[in-house]
């Protein structure tokens, strides 16, 4: 799995809410799972702003416990 920055990110989420793009597609086009783009979009959705710290502890999650998904 690729490090992304937490810009990259939310750069990352915010193509798929600004194009027409499937978050299937796009997940494999960036090098992470679709379930973990799902979560960014999701996270991001709620929390706006605020998804900066939640991004990080996700992956870092995700990085921590890998056969969880």
């Amino acid at each position: 799995m690729a490090k992304f920055t937490t810009e990259e990110k939310i750069q990352i989420v915010l193509r798929y809410l600004k194009r027409n793009e499937s978050i299937k597609n796009l997940a494999k086009e960036v090098g992470v799972s679709t379930p973990i783009l799902s979560g960014w979009i999701r996270l991001y959705e709620q929390s706006g702003v605020e998804v900066r710290y939640y991004l990080n502890s996700l992956v870092e999650f995700h990085n921590n416990f890998p056969y969880m998904y």
